[in-house]
């Protein structure tokens, strides 16, 4: 197994940090027909697209994202994927 540790700042265009967010991600393989180091990148991989999901799905609906993006404008209204 793997896992994958991002934190990411949202800062305004003086530097002032709006907000922090640490993102982990997992990932797991149990090897099967690959070598071990084979079977370690898989999971690291997977790791990283979960952290990746996370970020696409929850960063916008954190409160102080949804906060700067009102202030700047942008309309934050999810469209449901399915």
């Amino acid at each position: 197994s793997a896992s994958t540790k991002y934190q990411l700042e949202l800062m305004n265009a003086d530097g002032a940090v709006l907000d922090t967010w640490v993102v982990v991600g997992y990932g797991k393989n149990e090897g099967g027909g690959f070598q071990p180091t084979d079977a370690l990148n898989a999971a690291s991989v997977e790791a990283i697209r979960d952290a990746g999901a996370r970020v696409a799905l929850e960063w916008p609906k954190r409160r102080n994202v949804q906060t700067w993006l009102d202030s700047v404008g942008v309309k934050n209204d999810p469209k449901p994927i399915m």
